[in-house]
């Protein structure tokens, strides 16, 4: 299972809610509080460069693996 980390990268910059986050990358649209509540399935990599930019991190920082059990 892929899990995202985008809400624990955004809280490490002091960012603490999907609004914050909105704020920060110039993107109000609904997809940020998806990605921040870990509900997104899909983005784009040009989603994924952009948090990268915001938040100071690379893609794996983003993106966890957790092995099905």
């Amino acid at each position: 299972m892929i899990k995202l980390r985008i809400k624990e990268q955004a809280e490490k910059r002091g960012i603490m809610n999907a609004s914050q986050l909105q704020k920060a990358l110039r993107d109000y649209s609904p997809n940020v509080y998806k990605w921040f509540n870990n509900d997104l399935t899909a983005f784009k990599i040009e989603s994924i460069d952009r948090l990268c930019k915001v938040l100071k991190c690379t893609p794996n920082d983003l993106i966890e693996f957790q092995p099905d059990k």
